[in-house]
C-alpha cells in the first residue's frame, strides 16, 4: 500500500466506497423489484382464484360443465394465467384448460414454469341481512377445488430485465463514479504530481523551473514554498558557483604563481609522455622555453645520467603513465641542461588522475640541489678533514684506526702507528705570526705525504701534532719511514719574509699487531712515545716498548691525569692547612698555608704525586679554581667576613699556568667581589721561578688583587739565579725562603749565611720573612736569632684538614 501512488490511493479511497455502496443499493433495488414481481404474480393468482371459485360454485352444484368451461375459458384470457383445473371434492378432474393444451397431470407435476394457486370451492348457504350489507354469513362445504396456474415466463423475463437494468445502472454508476473520481483526483493529484516533479528537479539540480501555483488551498502554500525554496537554492547555487569559480581562479592563480616562483622545476605531460607544461624554473634548467616544446617528448629534453657520470639514464615514464605509480629515485642524478650544463637533481613523479581515476598525464618535479650537494660534500669533507692542511682530522683518524683494528687479521698482518710533534714550531708562530705558522704546517703536511706510501693515512691531530697509520707495515719498515720523515723535515728550510727557520719533529712509533689494545690505548701509547722522544732531546724517533722506564713514567702521568679529572668532576680533592707562627715579633697574627690533597678511596695523596701530571697536561688552572672556590665557600660558611682582629690570615698557592691566564685573573676578582669574605684575609703565594718566567703576568695579577686588599708572598725564594734582581721590583708583602736552605740549617754554615743575608735584604725592603720546612727546635731558635718573622714546618705542626682548623679557631 505504501508503494502506491497518491493518484491510486485517491482513486481507491473514492471508488471503493462508491462501488460498495452502488453494489449494495443495486442489490437491494433488484431484490425488492424481484419481490414485487413475485408479489404481483401471487396477488394476481390469488385474485383469479378468489373470484373464480365462487363463480364456479353454482355450476358445480348444478353440474353445468359447459358453464364451467365457459368461465374457465374466459379466465384463461387473463394475463399470465396458463391453465385452470377444476377438481371435485374427491380430487377428480372435472375440467381442465390450458393455453398450451397440456394435460393436468403434466401441468400439475411439472410446473417449473408456473406457479399454482389452489382454492377450495365451497357450497354455502347465504343468509342475507337486508340491513347489514357487509355481513354475509355462509355455512361452508367443500364441493371442489380450483387450481389456477400462473405462467412464470413473463415474470421471469421481467425479473431478468430488472436484473439486467440493475447491473447496467450499477455499472453506469461505477463508470460515472470513476470518471468523476478521475476528474476530481486529477484536481488533487496533478498539483501534488507537479510538486513531486518539482522536488525531483531540485534533487537533480535543475533549479530554474517553477511549479504552477493554481491549485489553491494548502497545496498552493506548498507550491509557493517549493518555488521559494527552489529560488533560494538557485540563488545559493549561483553564489556558491561564483564563490567556487572565484576560489578556483584564486587557487589556479596561486598555483600558477607558485609554479612560476618556486625554484623546483615542474614538467607535466599527457598520457603519451609529451610535454604540456614547463614552469620557469624547468625552462631555466632545461634551456628550452614552453613555446618551443610543442610535440616534444619528455625524453627529448629531460636527459639524465648517473651521479658518477658514466651511465645515461632514461627516465621511466611508463611507471607513472602505464602503471599509475608515483616514483622517485633514491640517489641523486645529473641533469644535462642548457649548454650541456650539469645539475645535480632529485626527482619526484606522480600520475595525474581524472575524477573517475583515469590517468590523464604525469607531473614531474625536480629540484636543483647542486649547491646544497657541494655544501654537503664540503661539510662531509670538513667533518673528516683538517681545514688548514687538507689532511684527515683526528676524529676520522681515530675511526680509521678503530676500523683497522677490528678488520685486520693479525696472524698475517702488522701495522704501525706514528705520532709526530713539531719541534721549535712555537718560535715560528711567536716570531712571524700565525699566518707563517699555518704556512709551515701546510708545508710539513706536504713533506710527510711525500715520504709515506699510497695506502698510508696521514692526519693532523691538532696544533702541530700529526698522526700516521702505516698499513701492512712491520715496525722495522715503520722506523725507516719515520726516520725519512724526520730527516726530510729537518733538512727543510722554512722561509717567511726575511726569516729562515729550521724545525724538527719528534716521532713516537708503536706497532699495531693485536686486538689486545683498543684504539684509544694505542693513541695514548703513541702520544706517550712521542713525548718521550721530545723529552730525550727532540728530533728523534722513539719506538714504544712496554718495559721502557720513560714510557712507564709518562704512563703514570696519564694515570694521574685520569684521577685528577675524576676528582675535578666529583669534588675528590680536600683542603688541608699548616700553621705559620710568628717567632721574632710581638705579632699575635697566626697564618695558615692552604694545601691540597687528593682523596683516593681511603688514601690521602700528597700534591707532589699528582701535581706534576696536572702541570704537564695544563690542568693547574682548573685545580686552582677549585681550591679558591672551595676555600672562599668555607670562609663564608665560618663567617670570616672580617680580619678577626688581625689574628688569622690564609695563604693560597697559585700556579704559573693560572697566572698567565687573563680569564683566571677575572675569575678570582669576580669571586672575591661577589663573596662576603674580606680579601684582606688572603695571601696569594707565587713561586720565585713562576714570577720570574711570567714576570709581566705576575706584576699584573699582583697589582689587581692588591687593590682589593689581598697580600702576596714570593715562595721558594733563592731557588732562581736572578732572585735578588727581581726582588726589589716585585710588589710583594712576604718572602718565603726556599726550604732547601732551611733543612739542616743548624749544621750548614753556608745555609746559615744565605738565610741571614736573605733576611737582611728582606728587612731592608720591609718584607716579612717566612721560613718553611722547619723541622727541629734548634732550627727554629737559630732562625729566630737571624731575625726571621714566621716559621712553618713540623716543629710547629703537621698539616691538618682545613675544617679542623676552623673548628679550633672557633674554640
Amino acid at each position: 500500500m505504501n508503494n502506491l501512488s497518491i493518484k491510486t490511493k485517491v482513486l481507491l479511497i473514492t471508488i471503493i466506497p462508491v462501488l460498495i455502496t452502488a453494489c449494495l443499493l443495486s442489490f437491494s433495488f433488484v431484490k425488492e423489484r424481484l419481490k414485487d414481481t413475485e408479489r404481483v404474480l401471487n396477488e394476481k393468482g390469488w385474485t383469479v382464484s378468489k373470484y373464480l371459485a365462487p363463480a364456479l360454485e353454482y355450476s358445480l352444484l348444478s353440474g353445468n360443465k359447459n358453464h364451467i368451461d365457459s368461465l374457465i375459458k374466459n379466465s384463461l384470457s387473463i394475463s399470465n394465467v396458463s391453465s385452470i383445473t377444476v377438481l371435485d371434492a374427491n380430487q377428480h378432474i372435472i375440467t381442465h384448460q390450458s393455453i398450451d393444451n397440456t394435460e393436468y397431470n403434466t401441468a400439475h407435476e411439472n410446473h417449473s414454469n408456473g406457479t399454482l394457486f389452489s382454492t377450495q370451492i365451497y357450497r354455502s348457504e347465504i343468509n342475507i341481512n337486508d340491513y347489514d350489507t357487509n355481513r354475509i354469513e355462509a355455512d361452508k362445504e367443500i364441493i371442489g377445488v380450483l387450481v389456477v396456474e400462473m405462467s412464470r415466463k413473463g415474470i421471469n423475463l421481467a425479473q431478468k430485465e430488472i436484473i439486467r437494468n440493475g447491473i447496467l445502472i450499477t455499472l453506469s454508476s461505477i463508470l460515472f463514479t470513476i470518471i468523476l473520481a478521475l476528474y476530481f483526483s486529477n484536481t488533487v493529484v496533478s498539483p501534488i504530481r507537479l510538486l513531486t516533479r518539482g522536488i525531483h528537479q531540485i534533487r537533480k539540480g535543475i533549479l530554474g523551473e517553477r511549479i504552477y501555483t493554481g491549485a489553491g488551498g494548502e497545496i498552493a502554500i506548498l507550491e509557493i514554498g517549493i518555488n521559494n525554496m527552489s529560488a533560494s537554492l538557485q540563488l545559493a547555487q549561483i553564489k556558491e558557483k561564483q564563490r567556487a569559480d572565484d576560489t578556483l581562479f584564486i587557487e589556479k592563480s596561486k598555483a600558477q604563481i607558485t609554479l612560476e616562483a618556486i625554484g623546483d622545476g615542474v614538467i607535466t605531460t599527457d598520457t603519451n609522455g609529451f610535454i604540456t607544461y614547463l614552469n620557469p624554473a624547468a625552462e631555466n634548467l632545461l634551456g628550452v622555453g614552453m613555446t618551443n616544446t610543442e610535440g616534444m617528448h619528455l625524453h627529448d629534453i629531460f636527459r639524465l645520467k648517473s651521479i658518477s657520470g658514466n651511465t645515461s639514464i632514461c627516465y621511466p615514464v611508463s611507471t607513472c603513465l602505464e602503471e599509475g605509480k608515483s616514483m622517485r629515485h633514491d640517489d641523486p642524478m645529473i641533469l644535462i641542461g642548457a649548454s650541456n650544463t650539469e645539475y645535480i637533481i632529485r626527482d619526484n613523479a606522480t600520475p595525474l588522475l581524472s575524477r573517475d581515476g583515469k590517468i590523464t598525464g604525469m607531473v614531474l618535479v625536480f629540484n636543483d640541489f647542486t649547491h646544497i650537494q657541494r655544501i654537503s660534500d664540503q661539510l662531509t669533507f670538513q667533518a673528516t678533514h683538517d681545514e688548514l692542511t687538507g689532511l684527515k682530522n683526528r676524529r676520522e683518524f681515530e675511526r680509521t684506526l678503530k676500523e683497522l683494528i677490528e678488520t685486520s687479521d693479525f696472524e698475517t698482518q702488522e701495522h704501525a702507528l706514528c705520532f709526530l710533534d713539531l719541534d721549535r714550531f712555537k718560535i715560528v708562530n711567536d716570531t712571524c705570526g700565525h699566518v707563517a705558522g699555518d704556512a709551515l704546517l701546510k708545508e710539513v703536511s706536504r713533506l710527510i705525504h711525500s715520504q709515506v706510501r699510497h695506502d698510508d693515512l696521514v692526519a693532523r691531530l691538532g696544533g702541530d701534532e700529526f698522526g700516521i697509520i702505516l698499513v701492512n707495515c712491520t715496525i722495522k719498515q715503520a722506523v725507516l719511514i719515520a726516520e725519512n720523515i724526520k730527516e726530510t723535515i729537518k733538512q727543510h728550510q722554512c722561509k717567511w719574509d726575511l726569516h729562515v727557520f729550521n724545525v724538527g719533529v719528534s716521532i713516537g712509533l708503536i706497532p699495531v699487531s693485536s686486538t689486545d689494545c683498543s684504539s684509544a690505548e694505542l693513541m695514548i701509547n703513541a702520544d706517550t712515545a712521542c713525548y718521550i722522544a721530545k723529552d730525550n732531546g727532540k728530533n728523534q724517533v722513539h719506538v714504544y716498548q712496554t718495559t721502557d722506564h720513560n714510557f712507564l713514567h709518562r704512563h703514570n702521568e696519564i694515570r694521574w691525569l685520569q684521577k685528577i679529572n675524576k676528582a675535578l668532576d666529583s669534588d675528590g680533592f680536600e683542603l688541608y692547612a699548616q700553621t705559620i707562627i710568628p717567632i721574632n715579633n710581638n705579632s699575635s697574627l697566626k697564618k695558615y698555608e692552604i694545601l691540597i690533597r687528593l682523596s683516593d678511596s681511603e688514601e690521602i695523596i700528597l700534591p707532589s704525586d699528582f701535581l706534576p701530571a696536572a702541570e704537564h697536561y695544563s690542568l693547574m688552572p682548573e685545580i686552582d679554581r677549585w681550591v679558591i672556590t672551595t676555600f672562599v665557600k668555607m670562609l663564608e660558611k665560618n663567617n670570616f667576613s672580617n680580619f678577626k682582629n688581625n689574628k688569622h690570615m690564609f695563604s693560597v698557592n697559585l700556579s704559573g699556568q693560572s697566572i698567565c691566564s687573563d680569564d683566571f685573573h677575572d675569575f678570582v676578582i669576580s669571586l672575591l667581589k661577589t663573596s662576603a669574605v674580606n680579601p684582606g684575609l688572603i695571601i696569594f703565594e707565587i713561586t720565585e721561578t713562576v714570577a720570574i718566567h711570567n714576570y709581566d703576568a705576575a706584576i699584573k695579577l699582583i697589582t689587581r688583587l692588591q687593590k682589593l686588599g689581598c697580600a702576596f708572598a714570593l715562595d721558594d725564594f733563592g731557588s732562581g739565579i736572578s732572585s735578588f734582581r727581581y726582588l726589589k721590583e716585585l710588589p710583594i708583602n712576604y718572602l718565603k725562603i726556599d726550604g732547601h736552605f732551611i733543612r739542616n740549617i743548624e749544621v750548614s754554615k753556608i745555609n746559615q749565611s744565605i738565610v741571614e743575608a736573605i733576611t737582611q735584604i728582606a728587612q731592608a725592603l720591609k718584607l716579612e720573612t717566612i721560613a718553611e720546612y722547619v723541622e727541629t727546635e734548634e732550627s727554629r731558635r737559630l732562625l729566630e736569632k737571624f731575625g726571621i718573622d714566621y716559621v712553618q714546618g713540623s716543629v710547629v705542626n703537621m698539616p691538618i684538614p682545613l675544617a679542623d682548623v676552623f673548628r679550633n679557631i672557633d674554640q
